[in-house]
């Protein structure tokens, strides 16, 4: 009989200590499991009513870490309900019966008791010491058993690589949302990242979900590979950082659209071949900088290149297309560096 190796345990936190933790970073919900957020204002209303007429609701559960922090790995819907509340975020709706004056109330505006009930209210997190990433996804699977996970949750869960992607993800400056102000969802980086995968590393890469799903399953990222994949992502970055402190005011709006560009999930792909490949030429960034620029600084559309262009648009993640963009690519690349 196979048993876990971990070891579990349970803690109970008021919400007041909860909102506290969370502010301080000491309550994480990064674990590449979590589903995204999903609950509407009606749903997270009625957690809110729970609380105030004293209900029980599920315990939560995490990673605990060495430092005493909680990794959430279940409870991330109900944690934000709560801190959305406490911030103001939502006005209670769809109350229960009985609950009817609480109707379109905000935290601030409820009377001192019941602001008092909520924040002494006691959660508990069960948490689990000395878990693999193995046992953490099967933690999940048996979790979220009856609840509807999507397609993409449920790919994550099986991906050997996860964790790898996952780093990837959290140390590469390139996916910081400040670049362009929106915001990408962490399960969209973790697709990129695999995306990214599949150009460097496949003769003939398909994106397509049927294609890139079962790959995400099944692949496993090596070391060499993982640090590839941050090389080239980290040579796009100081290509975007390059095109910004190279701006003079004559062309400041062209290299602003360029970075806009570069960074666009289908061009960012496309492009981290050849970041890597300047790499291995050992090409400077100004000069890999000047090169993005002349390709990407198309007046209507992303490039110069129209063929470029019409296999970047609809059906970009399918093979022909792919590889019509590569070639392009290839064609100006080897015009700039090797005539």
């Amino acid at each position: 009989m196979k048993h876990v190796n971990f070891i579990t345990a349970n803690v109970s936190m008021t919400v007041k200590e909860l909102n506290r933790r969370v502010n301080n970073h000491s309550v994480t919900f990064d674990n590449a499991v979590q589903r995204g957020l999903v609950w509407d204002d009606e749903r997270k209303s009625y957690l809110i009513d729970s609380i105030l007429q004293g209900y029980a609701i599920p315990c939560l559960y995490a990673k605990r870490g060495s430092n005493g922090s909680f990794d959430m790995l279940d409870g991330k819907q109900r944690s934000n309900a709560i801190i959305d509340f406490l911030n103001n975020k939502f006005a209670l709706t769809g109350m229960s019966e009985g609950m009817e004056d609480y109707e379109g109330a905000t935290f601030d505006q409820l009377d001192a008791e019941d602001k008092e009930n909520i924040l002494d209210y006691s959660l508990t997190i069960t948490y689990f010491d000395n878990i693999s990433n193995e046992e953490v996804r099967e933690l999940f699977f048996r979790l979220n058993n009856g609840k509807p996970l999507t397609n993409f949750e449920q790919i994550k869960a099986k991906c050997k690589s996860l964790d790898v992607a996952q780093e990837i993800v959290t140390t590469s400056p390139i996916f910081n949302n400040d670049l362009t102000g929106k915001k990408m969802s962490t399960d969209k980086k973790l697709e990129l990242v695999y995306k990214a995968w599949a150009m460097l590393n496949l003769e003939t890469p398909c994106l397509e979900k049927k294609t890139l799903n079962p790959l995400m399953v099944s692949t496993s990222i090596t070391r060499d590979q993982k640090n590839e994949l941050m090389d080239g992502f980290q040579r796009v970055y100081d290509a975007f950082k390059w095109l910004k402190d190279s701006s003079i005011l004559e062309t400041a709006k062209v290299n602003e659209k360029v970075r806009k560009r570069i960074i666009t999930p289908t061009h960012l792909v496309s492009v981290l071949p050849f970041a890597v490949k300047s790499l291995k030429e050992n090409r400077d960034v100004h000069s890999f900088g000047v090169w993005v620029k002349k390709f990407y600084s198309g007046t209507r559309r992303a490039s110069f290149d129209e063929v470029y262009n019409d296999n970047a648009a609809r059906g970009c993640a399918r093979t022909d297309s792919i590889k019509k963009r590569l070639e392009r690519l290839e064609a100006s690349y080897n015009l700039q560096f090797h005539m």
